[in-house]
């Protein structure tokens, strides 16, 4: 065995059950997993989480293109800036996600974070993710439409149940008019 292959295993040991069913899951390996199939984990490319509250898993799957976390209650989102590669991000059902963090995602198109527990940290924050195409702030308690206005690339907006005006909805529509707004 190599060292690689005994450090991973120690980390391996170190996840929590949760965490262990979400990677044996993402391998599609039900039926058949063993300790040898950890080297596989690098190939991982999409994960869906349900009921976490720790992240730093994450630092160890920099390859993730999409991630699902539903009902996580996070306290560090931090470990999401270790994925350069991540292309879609829905963080639904979960508390209180500082948008701030996600801004060194440069690749990021799809954001969810629809019916957080508390109000989007830093939500102004979401003028530097340029590169998203669809954005989904469902019950965010967002009272503008103003950070979206920056987003060039942006084609689908989906707000619904938030405090928002509807002359603020009118101007949004007549200034991006290539932009469909859920309202």
């Amino acid at each position: 065995m190599s060292v690689y292959s005994a450090n991973l295993q120690a980390w391996w040991h170190t996840l929590s059950s949760a965490w262990q069913k979400v990677i044996i899951q993402a391998l599609d390996l039900e039926q058949g997993f063993g300790l040898n199939d950890l080297e596989y984990i690098f190939t991982i490319e999409e994960l869906h989480c349900v009921g976490l509250a720790d992240l730093s898993p994450l630092y160890y799957l920099p390859q993730l293109q999409c991630l699902h976390l539903s009902h996580c209650q996070v306290a560090d989102y931090s470990p999401l800036r270790a994925l350069p590669n991540l292309r879609e991000l829905h963080l639904t059902y979960g508390n209180n996600p500082d948008v701030g963090l996600l801004v060194g995602l440069q690749k990021l198109e799809v954001l969810d974070i629809s019916y957080p527990s508390g109000e989007l940290l830093h939500q102004e924050d979401l003028i530097h993710l340029k590169q998203l195409k669809e954005v989904y702030l469902n019950a965010c308690r967002m009272e503008t439409l103003r950070p979206l206005l920056a987003l060039d690339q942006l084609e689908i907006a989906c707000m619904y149940f938030n405090p928002i005006r509807a002359h603020e909805v009118q101007n949004f529509q007549n200034i991006r008019r290539d932009c469909r707004l859920m309202w």
